[in-house]
């Protein structure tokens, strides 16, 4: 039976709602938890953005004649981790393949160990203690990366070696006895995580050996995997002012209200 092909470029979009709908819905920022639901969104589909996009390379490579294709094919079909089926992909493709010391490729692993300790939580993980000793090395990453909302998460004052070294001493840290998923599901989390993707899928297809194959993809992911433009950001300011005003959550709420006739809006007749 024929494998599901998955649309990486329609899962992308669902990574990058999350981070709007957290980042520009004053509501769910005001309630908090709202916000932490669309962190983990854009978190989760981010990594299913790159399973699947790697799945699609697989599907796309099989039947096609040029030798990066099916050197691609032949190297990634029968891996089950995405970690190892992105780094041979880029091996088998590129001439300078992502090597797992760059930035791109260690900013993916943190992001996948991120969505599989989310998924993975055990029992002690929502205390302070448990936390410590099996998420320290996320939580500093996370922090190194210059990521603000984890800062406040994780001890807004202390210096990154005083906190390396009480983790390490296995002592608690200030407010860390929050859940791990209440100090990962961030708006900046949640912005960094689609950028990301963002980065290794356009970086993958730009990296590789010139053929027919490489401008098959180009044409797939062209437009598809780019990250919000200052002119998006700038829009969904200004939908956050008109759902201010009218105390909508969402723009469906928004237009709930206008055919219930709650709200009389003038609407353009030129668009």
């Amino acid at each position: 039976m024929a494998k599901p092909f998955l649309s990486a470029s329609n899962l992308f979009e669902v990574a990058k709602k999350g981070f709007t709908r957290g980042q520009y819905n004053p509501i769910a920022k005001a309630i908090n938890m709202g916000g932490q639901y669309d962190a983990l969104v854009a978190i989760t589909f981010s990594i299913m953005t790159v399973e699947a996009f790697l799945g699609e390379l697989i599907m796309l490579s099989r039947d096609r004649e040029e030798a990066d294709a099916q050197s691609l094919f032949s190297s990634i079909n029968k891996l089950k981790s995405i970690e190892d089926r992105l780094f041979h992909a880029s091996c088998s493709t590129s001439d300078t393949p992502f090597i797992k010391g760059n930035g791109i490729y260690q900013d993916f692993k943190l992001l996948f160990d991120i969505r599989g300790a989310i998924i993975h939580l055990w029992a002690g993980d929502t205390m302070d203690d448990g936390l410590i000793k099996r998420h320290t090395q996320i939580l500093t990453q996370l922090r190194s990366r210059g990521i603000s909302s984890v800062n406040q998460s994780i001890g807004i004052h202390k210096e990154a070696e005083d906190f390396t070294k009480e983790a390490e001493d296995d002592q608690t840290i200030d407010l860390m006895c929050l859940p791990f998923i209440s100090s990962v599901a961030t708006e900046d989390v949640a912005k960094w995580s689609y950028k990301v993707v963002s980065k290794v899928i356009v970086s993958f297809v730009e990296g590789m050996r010139e053929s027919p194959f490489k401008n098959c993809l180009k044409d797939y992911t062209n437009g598809r995997f780019q990250e919000l433009s200052q002119n998006d950001l700038d829009e969904l300011l200004e939908l956050r002012k008109i759902f201010v005003k009218f105390q909508c959550w969402t723009s469906d709420d928004f237009l709930t209200k206008i055919r219930k006739k709650e709200l009389i809006v003038s609407i353009p007749t030129d668009v």
